[in-house]
């Protein structure tokens, strides 16, 4: 007789939810390097056009040059705030995935545990049913002597 784990289904189930919260920490972890790397992206452009409209205030530049300039310097504040925002909102929702991963990996060591407990008492059983037929096994051959 081999030993079977009653609660198998269940477990496997709660192995694959595991890997699936896994999964989504990975993905949002992704999204949120991405999104970092873009912040750094319109930080270093907005950087980039101060700069140049230092320069063309110096070389006396036209004032519809320096007001369009403004108003690109004025677009890409607005997209650092609104990446901001995202990388924020996505911190946020790392933290929940990460909890729910590791709920999720709770659950399924407490039903490793209930199935590692369930072959030890398995294992105690089959010793002793062997142990009886072992006995039996003597006692019927120190009858037949």
């Amino acid at each position: 007789m081999s030993y079977k784990f009653r609660l198998q289904k269940v477990l496997d189930v709660k192995e694959k939810a595991e890997d699936n919260k896994k999964n989504e920490v990975y993905i949002v972890n992704k999204e949120l390097l991405k999104a970092n790397e873009q912040l750094q992206e319109l930080k270093l452009e907005l950087t980039q056009k101060g700069i140049e409209r230092e320069e063309k205030n110096k070389e006396g530049t036209s004032i519809i040059e320096i007001v369009q300039l403004n108003k690109y310097i004025d677009y890409l504040c607005s997209l650092i705030k609104n990446k901001e925002i995202e990388i924020c909102e996505l911190n946020k929702k790392l933290e929940i995935k990460k909890e729910e991963y590791i709920e999720s990996r709770k659950e399924r060591k407490s039903y490793e545990n209930l199935k590692d407990k369930d072959y030890a008492r398995y294992m105690i059983k089959e010793a002793k049913e062997e142990e009886k037929i072992i006995d039996e096994i003597v006692s019927f051959s120190s009858r037949k002597l």
